[in-house]
């Protein structure tokens, strides 16, 4: 998970692992450090969500 350094700690005692990069994909999970990552992440996250199939009525 792409997270602040000083949230680095925090998410690996959780279980989480660290990483320093503006977008991180790991399966259905997209994030970013920050919010001035969001033109790294918010891209292939909404061409992730374009592919989830609608539900028929």
């Amino acid at each position: 998970m792409a997270t602040v350094a000083k949230c680095k700690f925090d998410l690996e005692i959780c279980g989480g692992i660290y990483v320093n990069e503006p977008c991180v994909i790991d399966r259905h999970m997209y994030s970013g450090r920050t919010y001035h990552d969001n033109g790294q992440f918010i891209g292939p996250w909404i061409k992730a969500l374009d592919q989830v199939p609608t539900p028929q009525a």
